[in-house]
Formats: structure tokens, sequence, C-alpha cells
């Protein structure tokens, strides 16, 4: 008797790595001024791994893809603790020089202080990649594919995970934006674009881009949908609705309490548009009130997570619940 392949909500790929977090508070008073650590935790991150993190954490199955080191490292063992404790079922991709890291450094007095390094792909194994992905995103069965923290020499991976699946999200890294001709190239094979204020910048060439700028954008290159989000001061949505183009702002949520671990918040944006997306089981392109919807749903899920330390760390889909019904 055959088992059945499990079907995945989502693909998830392709920015993955260990996060060790320490937690600590500057202004700790005597007698223990100098004790100032508090905490450490090592846990799943990577912008990829924070969304499907939070993809998991809201009730969905996320199938998630990690560019990992050829050879295995110290990060390897770290990152196998993380993917086991995060329960998320995960595949390898092993073409990179080294697998990538982070630390962050939590001050619940101040704000959080990363640091770490991705590493690059190593040319040989790019071929070997591509196989690899496209074969674990058809097993998969997922409709959606989500693809961030992308860079230009990872085209061809993202072309190869983006396939099978209908609906194609896209979130560069700034690297990939200010490369126009690479963008646009994987921008014909997107359906939704989310990024931020700095990698609008990137592309456009300026700060004042126009709503012609963003058609322009549509209209020779693919997406339906676009969203620049701006963190505290909301966003910019664009979207094409039959053949015209429609654009709005949307305001961010008033932060009820003190920011204290902004570290990965658009990740976790960017899970519950998706999260949102699912649970209202909708299909093709969608209206402006549907786009609303969701990002109004991500956006308290990204202003509930910047009270967990740790990039990959968020709310629960019960905390989340909670908190939109104190806020009506």
């Amino acid at each position: 008797m055959m088992c059945q392949k499990k079907k995945f909500h989502a693909v998830v790929g392709l920015a993955v790595d260990p996060e060790q977090v320490f937690l600590y508070d500057s202004k700790q008073p005597e007698p223990n001024a100098k004790l100032y650590v508090r905490d450490h935790s090592v846990g799943l991150a990577g912008s990829s791994g924070d969304v499907a993190r939070g993809l998991k954490n809201l009730g969905f199955e996320p199938l998630l893809l990690g560019l990992s080191g050829h050879e295995e490292s110290a990060a390897d063992h770290l990152l196998n603790y993380a993917t086991k404790a995060s329960s998320i079922h995960y595949k390898a991709v092993r073409i990179l020089d080294k697998t990538s890291h982070s630390m962050l450094r939590a001050d619940v007095s101040m704000q959080e202080k990363g640091m770490g390094r991705r590493y690059d792909i190593k040319a040989q194994y790019l071929e070997m990649g591509v196989i690899d992905v496209k074969k674990y995103a058809f097993e998969s069965q997922a409709e959606i594919a989500i693809a961030t923290g992308v860079r230009p020499g990872e085209i061809s991976i993202v072309k190869a995970m983006f396939a099978h699946s209908p609906l194609r999200v896209l979130v560069p890294n700034a690297s990939l934006a200010a490369d126009k001709k690479v963008f646009e190239d994987i921008l014909s094979e997107t359906n939704i674009l989310i990024m931020n204020q700095l990698e609008a910048e990137g592309y456009f060439g300026t700060k004042n881009f126009t709503p012609d700028d963003l058609k322009m954008l549509h209209g020779r290159k693919g997406p339906d949908l676009i969203i620049i989000t701006r963190d505290e001061s909301g966003g910019t949505v664009s979207l094409m609705e039959k053949d015209s183009m429609i654009g709005w702002y949307y305001d961010a949520i008033k932060m009820p309490y003190k920011e204290l671990f902004p570290q990965g918040a658009g990740d976790w944006f960017v899970a519950g548009f998706i999260a949102h997306y699912l649970s209202s089981e909708l299909k093709g392109v969608m209206s402006k009130q549907q786009v609303n919807d969701c990002i109004d749903y991500a956006k308290h899920v990204a202003v509930l997570k910047i009270t967990f330390p740790g990039a990959a760390n968020g709310p629960s889909l019960d905390q989340v619940k909670e908190f939109i019904v104190r806020g009506k």
C-alpha cells in the first residue's frame, strides 16, 4: 500500500538560517548590572524561515525550502536543531559555500541589533539545485509559491519553485530590486509583489515614484498586485483589476505598546497576508476589498509580532484573533 504524499498549503523559500537570540537588558539594575544575558535561544529564521513560521503559527502547513552549504559546517547543526524544533517540513538545497547564520542581540530596554551572513551559490551545484527545487515544489502540491529574500543569482531556482504553482509571490532582496534587468525577468512570472520602501527606491531610483511608475511595472512586467510597505507609515497598493489599475494607501496600526522587537515584522506581514488569502479560499485576481481584508489581517499579525524577541518568533492564531477583537 502506497502512502499518499502530504499536500502543503504553500511552498516557501529560499532564505533560511539558524538564528541565535540573546535576550538582555542594558538597563538592568544592581546587583546584576553586568549580567546582561537573560535568555538564549536558537530558532529557525531567515526571511523564508520567518514566513514559514508565521504560516505554521496561523494554522497552515508550509513546505520550507532552504539554500544551505554544500559541505556541512557548525551552522548546519544549529539549523537541524531549529528545523526539528519548529515542526515545519524542511528540505535543504545544498548549493551554497556554507550554511548561512545570524545572531540577534535583543535588548528589552532598546531595540534589536542583528548580525549575520548569507553565503553565495557555488556555480557548479546550481543546476542540481534547480532540479531539486522543481521536484520538491511539484511534490508539495502547493497552490502558492512564496520566494523571499531573493538575490540576483537565485533567479533560476525561484523560477523552478514557481513552475507548478498558479499563485506566485515574490519578496525581493534589495540587491535584486536594484538589478532591473534580472528583477524584471522574474517579475514576468510573479502574481504578487511585496517589497518595502527601500527596495522600491532601489528599483525606481527615487523616493518619489508615481502611480505611472507602478502602472508601467504592472503593464510591462506582470504582477497583478504590488504592495509597498512603509513600516509605521502604512503602505502603497497597486492592483490591476480587469484592464485598469487602481491604487491606494493604507494606514499602519497605532502601536498600543512600546516597539521592542521589530526584526522579522515584514516577513510576518507576508505570512499574515497569505494566511488570510488561504482562509478566505480566494482564487485568481483579488478585488480591492479582498486585498484590503488581507492587508488588515497582515497588519495585526505584524504589529503583534514585535512583542516577540527573535525574527521567527511571533503570535499564534488565537493570539491574533484576540488582538483583532480587542481592537474593535
